[in-house]
């Protein structure tokens, strides 16, 4: 009976460390809603910039919520500070345009920190 309760804890023991295989402790989740004045807005780029690196990008849905993607395997972005740029995608037919200050020239900054973060964004057309 004992010899069994250890196999099984080892079991359980070796499958926890598994399962932590393969996570980075180096990136976090990234997600949020980005509004122009006020309103959820679809089919932006949301880029953020780190000092050095790889950029994470994501795109807006309906709702305005965006998920970042660092590569094609790896959703999140990399622990830091960042310049945060909302633009238009290139070959997009939108209508709007968003002020340089939110993306050539931004002045928008973030910080990603462990576990999940939530970073929301309302970009206005006016200033």
């Amino acid at each position: 009976m004992i010899s069994r309760w250890i196999t099984l804890s080892a079991c359980v023991a070796l499958l926890s460390l598994v399962g932590c295989i393969g996570s980075d402790p180096n990136f976090a989740t990234v997600e949020g809603i980005v509004t122009v004045d006020g309103q959820p807005t679809e089919g932006l780029e949301v880029t953020f910039e780190p000092e050095s690196g790889r950029p994470a990008i994501g795109f807006t849905d309906a709702n305005g919520h965006y998920d970042l993607q660092y590569t094609a395997s790896q959703e999140g972005a990399t622990l830091g500070k960042y310049r945060v740029r909302i633009d238009i995608p290139s070959g997009s037919e939108a209508k709007m345009r968003i002020p340089v200050r939110y993306n050539a020239k931004t002045e928008l900054t973030a910080e990603v920190t462990p576990g999940t973060n939530e970073l929301d964004f309302d970009v206005s057309t006016k200033r």
